[in-house]
């Protein structure tokens, strides 16, 4: 029962305002337990350390929690007179990986019963360590007159967070966790056309442009910046 009660704080991690579509909501508190819970705490403190090269000393940065999908993060950060998109990515969800390298300690520790333990060491991520997840990561430079574009709107949004009455549940989707400075808010996949929606992509097309080839993603960047700051 604790692990399927786990699991689904973990899916629940979707719940929010349920008219949040035109900014960001808050943070959930650290010390909040009934919110987080003790696997939900462990998880996110891990996920900041993988993604802590990307998002160190950034002035706009991005974490993004998908429910059953791979983890990634992304930043903006000032080099001198450069601008440098950061990107990341674990190559399996790390939620599930975490949770089997915590079995696997607790066999190690003689604290797994036997009925968990024969289900767990079946599962891929069985005995693997934290230096054995893969990861993914690229930079990119970004044209200043757009990077001020994008930091703008970033500061903006950020400047906007604050809490709503009502709340709705999530059972899968993406939580986007965005912070400027040291301002930070949220949302939880946004409504399409919502202008939560835009930040959204706006920020997944910088992520794209920073891993591929093409400037199609950048030429979206530039559509998406022009129209959410006329907005």
């Amino acid at each position: 029962m604790r692990f399927w009660g786990s699991i689904l704080i973990a899916i629940m991690v979707g719940i929010v305002p349920l008219r949040a579509q035109d900014h960001l909501v808050p943070e959930d508190a650290v010390f909040t337990y009934a919110v987080n819970g003790r696997d939900i705490l462990a998880y996110r403190m891990r996920l900041g350390k993988i993604f802590y090269p990307t998002i160190r000393g950034a002035e706009a940065t991005l974490i993004t929690v998908p429910s059953f999908h791979p983890e990634y993060a992304m930043s903006i950060a000032r080099d001198e007179d450069k601008y440098i998109i950061r990107a990341q990515r674990v190559k399996t969800n790390f939620w599930y990986h975490a949770y089997r390298m915590r079995d696997y300690d607790r066999w190690k520790q003689g604290k797994l019963d036997e009925k968990r333990y024969q289900r767990a060491k079946e599962h891929p991520y069985w005995g693997l360590g934290f230096e054995d997840i893969e990861i993914t990561h690229c930079d990119k430079e970004l044209e200043p007159q757009l990077a001020a574009k994008v930091l703008s709107i970033w500061q903006a949004r950020l400047l906007e967070v604050r809490h709503i009455k009502g709340h709705r549940f999530g059972l899968d989707g993406v939580r986007y966790h965005f912070s400027y400075e040291s301002k930070a808010g949220q949302t939880w996949s946004p409504s399409s056309g919502s202008r939560m929606d835009k930040f959204v992509r706006l920020a997944e097309n910088l992520i794209a442009y920073c891993e591929g080839d093409s400037a199609e993603p950048l030429n979206k960047v530039t559509l998406l910046a022009d129209e959410l700051l006329q907005e």
